[in-house]
């Protein structure tokens, strides 16, 4: 009788036993997700001369590699480059209000320059919202609207199932982090000999 009951339930203990890894290795996921925004925002925000060009933006681009390592045998599982299983973008943002406000001011963010996969719209203000919302290309948590420029990074990735395919194809993790330029009022993005296009200065903030 034994026999036949551990026949019956030992598909579902597998079955869990999968599912226990699979979901360990989502939250491992999430926490590198966010500590690539974190870090990429950070390393920008350091920028000491006020401008960046596409040699930066490419580093720090391909610094998750470092971070996320697992990114590597993940491309290797889908059969493409590392950099094809995760979305990473960069944005340098400022704030203005009327100059002749001196208290309790409301601000407009605009992008100074944006890049990456994913890039932030140069001509679309971004809109404010709670700071417990999800984040989107397209808003800003309402506690960095102050004066002043600041670096962010929007990653997405999505992680797929290792064991569990047949059910659901993934789940989208999406992290964006707020730095803000701690050693020069703006961060300019400058063109320069052999750019590669991954991002582009915002009208109004060429150099």
């Amino acid at each position: 009788m034994s026999a036949v009951e551990f026949a019956c339930f030992a598909p579902v203990f597998i079955l869990l036993l999968l599912g226990g890894a699979d979901m360990l290795r989502y939250v491992i996921a999430c926490d590198r997700v966010e500590s690539i925004a974190n870090s990429i925002s950070l390393m920008l925000a350091q920028n000491s001369l006020g401008t960046i060009n596409y040699q930066d933006v490419q580093f720090y681009h391909d610094s998750a590699m470092l971070t996320y390592p697992s990114l590597l045998s993940e491309g290797n599982r889908r059969n493409v480059d590392w950099a094809s299983t995760i979305s990473i973008s960069m944005a340098a943002v400022t704030f203005t209000t009327d100059p002749s406000c001196s208290s309790n001011c409301t601000y407009s963010a605009s992008a100074v320059w944006s890049g990456g996969d994913a890039p932030r719209s140069c001509s679309i203000a971004m809109m404010s919202a709670p700071d417990n919302a999800a984040p989107s290309p397209t808003t800003l948590p309402v506690h960095v609207f102050a004066p002043g420029t600041i670096i962010v990074a929007d990653v997405v990735y999505q992680m797929r199932p290792l064991f569990q395919s047949r059910f659901f194809d993934g789940i989208t993790i999406r992290r964006s982090a707020y730095a803000t330029a701690r050693l020069t009022p703006m961060i300019k993005y400058q063109i320069v000999s052999g750019d590669n296009g991954i991002a582009q200065p915002c009208l109004g903030y060429t150099t």
